[in-house]
Order: structure tokens, then sequence, then C-alpha cells
């Protein structure tokens, strides 16, 4: 009986053993499986960090990206309204030209009829208009001051 006891005492105390054994593993298991969640969830925390970053990151280029395109469809506007003002100035200086031009002609024309006149005030006249028009009386010669014969 007494080695039966002992028997029983020594299965009893390996049995103890096995289960502390067991529960020693279970309780790391349990350790090292806390400690992974604690770092996938610092990491996790990093990563929802990083995207809010990136979020707010994207925001910001996109109210600039909208500010930029405005700014351009406004450059854009004035551009056409300049070339459009260019347009219209480079039109009226060649009508104005044009009619300097026909003017220019008109007195020539004014000019030569009325250096043919018999009436001397009119020659005296269309005298005057081609030193006005840049004839020197020192240089007779040049064409457009020669009155026609």
């Amino acid at each position: 009986m007494r080695e039966e006891e002992e028997r029983l005492t020594q299965q009893l105390m390996e049995q103890r053993r096995q289960s502390e054994e067991q529960l020693s593993r279970e309780k790391h298991s349990e350790s090292l499986h806390r400690d992974k969640l604690l770092r996938l969830k610092e990491k996790l925390e990093d990563k929802h960090e990083m995207w809010l970053s990136c979020q707010q990151r994207y925001d910001t280029m996109q109210e600039q990206l909208s500010s930029w395109q405005q700014r351009e469809a406004q450059m854009s506007r004035k551009y056409r309204a300049a070339e459009e003002e260019v347009m219209r100035q480079r039109e009226t200086l060649e009508k104005t030209q044009e009619e300097t031009r026909e003017l220019r002609r008109d007195r020539e024309m004014l000019i030569k009829s009325h250096s043919h006149s018999p009436d001397p005030r009119w020659r005296k006249t269309a005298d005057s208009n081609k030193v006005r028009a840049g004839c020197s009386p020192r240089r007779p010669e040049d064409p457009e001051c020669i009155a026609p014969e």
C-alpha cells in the first residue's frame, strides 16, 4: 500500500509538473501573442497616421491644382482679350495708314494740279507744300520736289 501511495503521489507529482509546464508554455505563448498583437497594433496605428498625412497632402495638392487651374483659365481669358485688343489695334493702325496714304496721294494730286494753275497764289501754296513735305530749296533735283512741267 505504501508503494501504491508513493506511485500515486509520483503520478500526481508528474501530472502536476506537466500541468505547470503546460501552463507555463501557454503563458509564454499568450505573452508572445500579446506582444505580436501590440506590434501589429502599433504598425496599424503608424500606417493609419501615414494614411491621414497622405490624405492631407492629397487634399492640399487638390486645392493647389484647383487654384492653378483657375489661374490658368483666368490667364487664358486675359490672353484672348489681349489678342483681340491687338487685332483691333492692328486693324485700326492699318486703316489709319491706308487713310494717311490716301490723304498724301490726294495732297500730291492737289499740289500737282495747283502747280499748273495760272494763279500765282496756287503756285506759292504748291511750293510751300513741297517744303513742308521735306523738299529742300537747296536740293531741287529730288524727284518728289520737282514740279511737273
